[in-house]
C-alpha cells in the first residue's frame, strides 16, 4: 500500500521505507529473472519439439491446413480401400459363386427349357 507524504514522520521513516521497497524490487528481479530462464527452456523445448514433428511426421495431406485438401485425402483413403474390397470380393466371387453358376447354366438349364444348349 503506498505511503503518503504526511504519514512520514522524519528522515529515518523515509529511508526505512526505501529500503523496503529496494527488497521488494530486488526479490522481484530475482523471480523475473527465474521466470525468465524458465520461460526460455519451454521455448527451446517447444522449438524442439517442433522440429521432431517436422522430422518424424509424415508427409500427407491429412494434417493439411485447407479443408478440401483434407476433404479429397479422405475421400482418396476411402476411394482406394473400396477398391481393393472390391477386387477382394470379385476373386471370391470367380472362386466361389462362378462355379456354381456355371454348374447351373449346364445341368439345370436344360432340363428346364429342352430346346436351349449353352
Amino acid at each position: 500500500m503506498p505511503i503518503t507524504v504526511n504519514q512520514l514522520k522524519n528522515v529515518n521513516e523515509l529511508v526505512e521505507y526505501l529500503n523496503d521497497l529496494e527488497a521488494k524490487i530486488r526479490v522481484l528481479e530475482d523471480e523475473n529473472t527465474a521466470l525468465r530462464s524458465a520461460m526460455e527452456e519451454v521455448s527451446n523445448s517447444n522449438r524442439n519439439v517442433l522440429n521432431l514433428l517436422r522430422q518424424e511426421w509424415p508427409r500427407t495431406g491429412l494434417v493439411s491446413r485447407s479443408f478440401w485438401i483434407r476433404a479429397l485425402t479422405v475421400y482418396g483413403h476411402f476411394f482406394v480401400i473400396q477398391l481393393i474390397v472390391t477386387a477382394f470380393l470379385f476373386v471370391g466371387y470367380l472362386i466361389f459363386i462362378a462355379p456354381v453358376i456355371t454348374r447351373f447354366i449346364n445341368e439345370v438349364l436344360p432340363t428346364l427349357l429342352p430346346g436351349m444348349t449353352p
